[in-house]
């Protein structure tokens, strides 16, 4: 009984492994040998470790910006600095991404923020702490992940495949900026109604 109990657990543990394995794809969560990130003038975005963050958002094939959920961060201080790598940065590769299979296509976006914002993009958007801070979005993408030991499946490419090209970071306004555009536009409808 006892050499029966044990080997329905050894094959129990086999096969979790095993499915464990295949459920999970391999994706180079870098831009390092394709187009630079920049700032909104276009020059390569310069930057200390620890200044920015980039996250790597992903979902189901075919979703949404609005569907997709934040899987990976802690790209400082693995930024790339210096004059001729500015604007490039490497999440390590590859990164694996337990919830998405190998073979199996996830879309996907990467977002950037300044780290004194925030963990996330969204958090780092709604405290924008005195206004000025640089955020940024890549276009949305599809990707496949592989397997090991065949490396990893890249997110950043100048053309085709779904991949998609490196992004500019812009500044965002502080929100007392927008609350005076705001009345501003409320203030010309006022005016305008009266006549």
């Amino acid at each position: 009984m006892k050499k029966i109990l044990l080997t329905t657990v050894a094959a129990a543990a086999f096969t979790l492994g095993t499915l464990s394995s295949f459920a999970q794809g391999n994706v180079a969560f870098a831009n390092q040998t394709t187009t630079a990130i920049t700032n909104a003038a276009g020059a390569k975005l310069v930057a200390a470790a620890g200044t920015y963050e980039f996250g790597l958002y992903v979902g189901a094939s075919g979703s949404q910006a609005s569907a997709l959920t934040l899987v990976a961060t802690g790209l400082n201080p693995n930024w790339i600095s210096g004059s001729i790598a500015d604007g490039f940065f490497n999440a390590g590769n590859p990164l694996t991404l337990a919830n998405n299979p190998a073979g199996t296509a996830i879309a996907f976006q990467v977002r950037g923020w300044e780290v004194s914002q925030g963990s996330s993009y969204e958090a780092a958007l709604a405290l924008n702490t005195g206004g000025g801070h640089l955020y940024g979005v890549s276009a949305l993408g599809s990707v496949t992940p592989t397997a090991p030991p065949n490396g990893a499946a890249p997110l950043f490419g100048n053309t085709g495949g779904g991949l998609v090209p490196a992004f500019a970071m812009a500044v965002v306004p502080e929100p007392s900026t927008f609350a005076l555009g705001a009345l501003g536009v409320g203030a010309l409808a006022l005016i305008r109604r009266r006549k």
